[in-house]
């Protein structure tokens, strides 16, 4: 559970009454979302199930549902789209199927009918970023809104990428090499070779460049 306060921050606006915690406060369910790459979900196993069963029938997860109502060709589907994976909640509630199904209560989306907006909070599992895929899945899901797969969200302005951390770099949300390339271009001015090399090597190994690769190949 969470409990958060609402302020006005309208200046001209009257103030909330201050006495009045139900108004001043919300109480909301904090649902937390999955996220692993695909086919990366977890799977529990029982002395019922073999490796097989497992494999072709996967377990559903917050986040491959997320896909399937993305894909959903009703109104529903069509508003999921504008939707942040950690906006789900608001709307939508996890069913005995695990399938996100329209929330029954709360305040009315007058942009999708026989929708409506509840307190629940999304959050998504933290990633450590040394888990690199997962870790620019996750950027990934917190800024693009209605991806319909897992192959679908690494593709930026009709362009597929690979990686997701290409993707990443696609729409802006790391840091380019330039920096680095002009600093290591200005440091062959003024230094020498064994000195570039030493530079060169700290920024290899502290410094995370987004294209390590690229700058060992060059």
């Amino acid at each position: 559970m969470a409990v958060f306060k609402i302020e006005n921050t309208n200046v001209n606006a009257p103030p909330l009454n201050q006495n009045d915690e139900i108004t001043n406060y919300q109480l909301a369910t904090v649902i937390h979302l999955a996220v692993h790459l695909k086919n990366g979900q977890r799977i529990y196993f029982t002395n019922n199930d073999t490796a097989l069963d497992r494999a072709i029938n996967p377990p559903k997860t917050t986040l491959t549902e997320f896909f399937e109502l993305c894909n959903g060709a009703d109104a529903f589907g069509a508003f999921a789209q504008t939707l942040l994976y950690s906006e789900v909640p608001r709307y939508f509630t996890r069913a005995q199927s695990n399938k996100w199904m329209p929330c029954k209560q709360g305040i009315p989306v007058y942009a999708c009918p026989g929708l409506f907006k509840s307190n629940s909070l999304g959050r998504i599992y933290t990633v450590n970023p040394r888990q690199t895929e997962y870790f620019y899945l996750r950027l990934l899901l917190v800024n693009v809104t209605g991806p319909l797969s897992f192959h679908d969200i690494r593709k930026v302005d009709r362009q597929q990428y690979p990686t997701y951390k290409d993707a990443c770099l696609a729409l802006g949300l790391l840091e380019d090499d330039n920096h680095w390339d002009s600093m290591l271009a200005e440091a062959a001015l003024n230094c020498t070779g064994t000195q570039i090399r030493l530079l060169f090597s700290k920024v290899l190994t502290t410094c995370f460049p987004a294209r390590a690769q690229i700058a060992l190949r060059d």
